[in-house]
């Protein structure tokens, strides 16, 4: 077996409900592993970074990010599975995360800022959307002055044909 396709790995079982208080029982066997190896290489440790995020590298020389642990893909897939409850603080639910009790008691925090950062659009200060072709932008004029000159047609045709024959 593939060691990603083990990792990522989730059991059958669904979660009806979110309890309020999450111990290691409720959490998917992915996010277990990935809790109960950070707890073995620090056991001291009650904070762990949060496996939706991605991190600056533990090396203080180092200033490169180290990408999330579970892509956005599978980010997805869990919270179809699991709710958002029993899974840490996702960027697209950043308000979902509830007190998560280990299996020695001690209560793990998850760091990271999983707030949903607001993004740059092309458009945002502009007044019309896109340039368009001229024909486009100058189209609801067009149509106001033909409505206008429609208006008034049939006297118009009606005197013409008064004077026409």
């Amino acid at each position: 077996m593939n060691t990603a396709t083990r990792l990522l790995a989730t059991s059958s079982r669904l979660a009806s409900t979110a309890p309020v208080q999450l111990t290691s029982e409720d959490l998917p066997p992915v996010i277990y592993r990935y809790v109960r190896r950070h707890l073995s290489r620090d056991p001291s440790s009650s904070s762990i970074p949060n496996p939706f995020l991605t991190h600056r590298s533990a090396s203080e020389v180092a200033t490169s990010h180290t990408p999330a642990y579970i892509s956005r893909r599978r980010q997805k897939q869990l919270l179809e599975y699991y709710g958002g409850l029993s899974l840490p603080p996702v960027p697209s639910q950043p308000s979902s995360s509830v007190e998560l009790r280990w299996d020695d008691g001690r209560v793990i925090s998850w760091s990271g800022d999983a707030a949903v950062k607001e993004r740059k659009t092309l458009y945002g200060s502009r007044k019309r959307m896109f340039k368009g072709h001229k024909h486009e932008r100058e189209k609801p004029e067009r149509m106001e002055a033909t409505a206008e000159r429609l208006a008034g047609m049939e006297k118009r045709i009606a005197d013409w044909k008064k004077v026409g024959k």
